[in-house]
């Protein structure tokens, strides 16, 4: 029963730090122009991403319950060690200040577990990698375009109004909605990644973790977000809004499109990769990748889901052969944790020379 509990109270706490750091990602344009004040865009992202859980996020959470391996290995204790383990490796990149993506340590910690047990979805898998490195790059193209050709012309149109008035009150519109957008792409695709283990493991069903983890993510944000929605939000200024809009709607369309397909999605790098596409419209792509965005983005691509993985695999062999002593041996197990720490602390000395905190 207290493992049941522990196992609950883990996903829901996993949910609402999404809740607290999706705020930021939707509702900063909206915000930081002075749309809108703090307490609606908060209010407005709990709703949005409660909407995007509930409507969109079922497929993802099949994929993380039972598309990676078989739902009989997902038992409590295994869930719980998935929880944990993503749980962990998002504190460490706190600490260390590197932006890794939750969906990407959720899939690594289910597929340490799939390979633990000799039963990854390799096909599953593989499309998921096949999909983090396509939605980046498909919204690099697709705000590059809308830079290049949309906005110009919207710009226009927007100005052939003439009066100011009129002017603004469609842009806070375009604002609100593309933040409402994202949202609904949060909660449609990281609801997943919190409340799948616990479908897996067979505590709800499908519908009652899609609603639940919305709420979770919705409370995350209304108790949590509005710190990271003032930092983010303040960065942005009037004369962007519509820029930060272009890339709200591409990176938001993208992970809502993967979220119906069923595939776990990193939001940021999608958002990401769209500010750069739309900084190359303006600026050209030379000048634009100078800073060398794409490489730490590889660097975090990588590091996500290997960490995690790591860590729970190393929990699982430990827990299953040291604690429970089933065949295997403690060597492996004290190895295992070696290497785990060894990649911790290889990650503290590096932070500086690798540029990941940038």
């Amino acid at each position: 029963m207290l493992l049941r509990y522990s196992t609950i109270a883990v996903a829901l706490f996993f949910a609402v730090n999404i809740g607290a750091s999706g705020s930021a990602a939707s509702m900063a344009s909206a915000y930081g122009g002075r749309v809108i004040n703090k307490r609606l865009a908060l209010i407005l992202m709990a709703i949005f991403a409660w909407l995007g859980a509930v409507f969109a996020g079922k497929a993802v959470i099949k994929t993380v319950s039972s598309g990676i391996m078989p739902p009989e290995f997902m038992r409590l204790d295994i869930a719980l060690i998935i929880l944990v383990s993503a749980s962990l490796t998002l504190f460490l990149a706190n600490l260390l200040k590197i932006p890794l993506s939750t969906s990407q340590v959720t899939v690594g910690a289910v597929a340490a577990a799939g390979i633990y047990f000799g039963s990854l979805n390799r096909a599953a898998i593989a499309l998921i990698v096949a999909a983090w490195v396509i939605i980046p790059v498909a919204s690099y193209g697709l705000a590059y375009f809308l830079g290049k050709q949309v906005e110009p012309r919207f710009m226009n149109w927007l100005t052939s109004f003439g009066s100011e008035e009129t002017f603004k009150k469609i842009l806070s519109w375009v604002v609100i909605a593309s933040g409402c957008w994202v949202a609904f792409s949060v909660g449609a695709n990281n609801a997943a990644n919190a409340i799948g283990p616990l479908v897996g493991a067979k505590l709800m069903d499908v519908r009652l973790g899609a609603m639940l983890g919305g709420a979770f993510i919705g409370i995350g944000a209304l108790v949590m977000g509005g710190r990271s929605l003032h930092t983010t939000g303040r960065e942005i200024t009037e004369l962007c809004v519509v820029k930060a809009s272009f890339v709200s709607l591409t990176a938001g369309s993208l992970v809502i499109v993967a979220s119906l397909l069923g595939i776990p999605s990193p939001l940021a790098q999608a958002t990401t990769l769209a500010i750069v596409g739309m900084g190359a419209a303006k600026c050209g792509t030379e000048e634009t990748f100078k800073n060398g965005v794409v490489g730490r983005i590889l660097k975090i691509w990588a590091i996500s889901p290997t960490l995690s993985f790591l860590l729970a695999f190393t929990i699982i062999h430990t827990k299953l052969n040291v604690f429970e002593h089933q065949q295997g041996n403690v060597f492996l197990s004290v190895m295992l944790s070696v290497v785990l720490i060894s990649a911790v602390v290889g990650l503290l000395l590096a932070k500086k020379r690798i540029g990941l905190s940038k």
